[in-house]
């Protein structure tokens, strides 16, 4: 039987839908500026972020499998561009921090965002699209995770994943500094293995009265 996808012609296509507060439902994007992202290719299945949900597609077909979200929080266009008018601002499209996700034998992992612009990282399983575990303020275990980021793809080990991490610590309001490291979690628990600092960002004067810093994130190599 010949390879239905050894063809030029594409087999199928799916339209990305747009943010819901730029259209009210999840309808077809229709040129509307997206984030990219890297489809990743595993078994007979296709895995990939857009906006704040995770689909997975048959490879063959594009049958939808599952797709899992958090919720449209912080992804509501109309609502920031009428925020940027108002003040003046020139309007930009949200664009989220990674659109990657890294995909093993068993599990999904990306990172989303549940709280306003700190990411979590949340791995899901591979078949049916359950939350098997989550670091972050999505499910925070102590108060320090409620201000943790987590916003890039987190490398595969063994059995370990690694995954940068960013913090903005104060006292009373004010910004003291912002913490970056890396941390490793174990692939079937979420169980932490070790945290490392790597630095502290200090603010300037200027940037005092700002929120925190910002901090562009990297996939570590393993």
């Amino acid at each position: 039987m010949a390879n239905p996808l050894s063809t030029d012609a594409h087999v199928w296509s799916v339209d990305l839908p747009r943010a819901p507060g730029a259209s009210g439902d999840d309808g077809p994007s229709e040129g509307e500026l997206v984030p990219f992202h890297n489809p990743t290719v595993s078994g007979h299945s296709v895995f990939y972020k857009h906006y704040n949900r995770i689909y997975c597609r048959s490879i063959v077909t594009g049958r939808l499998r599952w797709s899992f979200e958090v919720g449209p929080v912080d992804r509501d266009i109309t609502r920031l561009a009428e925020w940027s008018k108002s003040k003046g601002y020139r309007f930009m499209t949200q664009w989220y921090s990674d659109q990657g996700v890294l995909v093993d034998e068993e599990r999904v992992y990306a990172n989303v965002r549940a709280y306003g612009r700190r990411d979590s990282l949340v791995v899901l399983d591979r078949v049916s699209g359950e939350m098997r575990w989550a670091i972050g303020a999505l499910r925070p275990m102590d108060e320090s995770d409620l201000t943790l980021r987590l916003d890039a793809t987190p490398a595969m080990g063994v059995d370990a994943i690694f995954a940068p991490w960013s913090r903005d610590e104060g006292e009373g309001g004010d910004h003291l500094y912002t913490a970056v490291g890396v941390s490793a979690f174990a692939k079937e628990t979420g169980d932490l293995r070790w945290r490392v600092p790597l630095c502290q960002l200090s603010p300037t004067a200027t940037t005092q009265t700002r929120s925190g810093i910002r901090v562009l994130s990297a996939t570590p190599l393993v």
